[in-house]
């Protein structure tokens, strides 16, 4: 098992890499790319969104072609993906929560509104938090099949990244002195 990382230097000198969780070489799966902003992982392969360069691209986790997926989104920041879809948010106002097929096709919007840098999924809903901007202070869902978007939290002060068991949302609230917090996600009270 690996940790996968996006190194980004700067225009055309961004990399994704991976390293043995317990220590080792770091091995480059795609070098030279236009930027990095976060990966995610499934089986086969390892994506990442390229920010400045507005794609979602993949390659296979052991290296080897680079391929993009979606082209043309504004600011693609956070990234998860599942059994079907590659699903990333832009950071940018006003932002959106998109999804592509794995292996290509067309993109699809999700959500409007959705300025984040943080965004996950359990395959049948995708969540998000907004920091800043129209919607601050939210935890929002959408169904992986598109929808209305759902916010099961309200209130919060600057909710950033997010994560899922399947079972509940966790997400870190960066101006409360960095409080993890979580909650069902069907909604219910906020723990800390």
């Amino acid at each position: 098992d690996y940790v996968y990382i996006a190194e980004n230097y700067g225009t055309d000198a961004a990399n994704v890499k991976r390293v043995p969780k317990a220590g080792g070489s770091v091995v480059t799966i795609a070098s030279g790319q236009p930027s990095t902003a976060s990966v995610a992982v499934d089986g086969t392969n390892v994506y990442w969104t390229d920010i400045y360069g507005g794609t979602v691209r993949k390659a296979p986790k052991n290296g080897g072609s680079v391929t993009i997926l979606a082209s043309g989104s504004d600011s693609p920041a956070a990234i998860t993906v599942d059994a079907s879809n590659v699903y990333w948010s832009e950071f940018n106002n006003p932002g959106a929560v998109k999804k592509v097929p794995i292996n290509g096709g067309p993109t699809t919007i999700l959500g409007n509104n959705a300025n984040t840098l943080g965004i996950a999924t359990d395959g049948t809903y995708v969540y998000w938090p907004e920091y800043i901007s129209t919607n601050a202070g939210k935890i929002n869902k959408v169904s992986v099949n598109g929808g209305g978007t759902i916010p099961i939290a309200t209130g919060l002060v600057s909710p950033w990244d997010i994560a899922t068991d399947g079972q509940n949302v966790f997400w870190v609230e960066s101006n409360s002195n960095g409080a993890v917090k979580q909650m069902s996600t069907s909604g219910g009270s906020v723990l800390i």
